[in-house]
């Protein structure tokens, strides 16, 4: 366990506001970025966001869609058939719903380019990381080296158990252990942007499973008091706990106007 001061130090995600947690990008000053939790929601995140003009959010087919949004527009859209989102608009928020998938933040410091993705095992398969990467040198002229990434509270190998059908999907990141079946979906990941190739120094893990997380200090979290909400003290919305269609995490990127 990390003392509470190289927690300080290193961690990304930091509770913020009443039901909204900061991330603190690496070399994202232009950048605001962060997720609610159980108790935050839409208008709460709305409420809180005063400087945000614009709220951006992807259908989400599960799928490898990209969009980039660099034309002023109503103050909320909703893209259709797509999972990621790309930006240079300041003020301008893209917004994902998570409950377990992987929420990727991707973003270029020098040019001041957003990016955001919703990555489940599907995204996976259609190589959406890389897919968003080469997105953001074709559209941007983004270098991949020069880009960095990160990831807020989703599934990890602890919980995320799947079928035999994966087994042949995702050889490399299946784990067996005994009849339990688990894949880490954040290494797949992972190992895809460095394909696509962001340095491994450049990628940031929030270290937080929607599953299983409880409160404490964990590697790359500061967590705040527990909360009682829905009678446990589970923090993330989370498929695998029973989250209903309506219970989504939402996960946002702006550049600061």
């Amino acid at each position: 366990m990390l003392t509470q001061a190289a927690a300080n130090k290193s961690a990304l995600l930091h509770p913020w506001r009443p039901g909204l947690w900061r991330m603190r990008l690496p070399q994202g000053r232009v950048m605001l970025a962060g997720v609610t939790d159980r108790i935050g929601g839409f208008d709460a995140l709305r409420a809180q966001l005063p400087s945000i003009r614009r709220f951006v959010l992807a259908e989400q087919v599960h799928g490898a869609g990209l969009t980039s949004i660099e034309t002023p527009q109503p103050p909320l859209e909703r893209i259709p058939g797509c999972d990621a989102l790309t930006t240079s608009l300041p003020g301008a928020a893209l917004v994902i719903q998570t409950a377990d998938c992987l929420p990727l933040y991707v973003w270029d410091p020098g040019q001041q380019i957003a990016a955001l993705a919703h990555v489940g095992w599907r995204g996976l398969a259609a190589q959406l990381p890389v897919r968003l990467v080469s997105f953001l040198g074709t559209r941007y002229q983004s270098r991949p080296e020069r880009l960095r990434a990160a990831w807020g509270p989703a599934i990890r190998a602890c919980c995320y158990e799947v079928g035999q059908e994966f087994d042949a999907r995702f050889p490399a990141w299946i784990r067996h252990d005994g009849t339990r079946r688990t894949m880490d979906l954040i290494g797949c990941a992972a190992a895809q942007l460095r394909a696509a190739g962001i340095r491994a120094g450049r990628i940031t893990d929030a270290g937080v499973c929607t599953a299983c997380d409880s409160p404490g200090e964990r590697r790359g979290v500061i967590l705040s008091e527990r909360s009682e909400s829905k009678g446990d003290t589970a923090r993330w919305h989370s498929v695998r706990r029973g989250a209903q269609p309506e219970e989504r995490l939402l996960s946002f990127i702006a550049i600061r106007a």
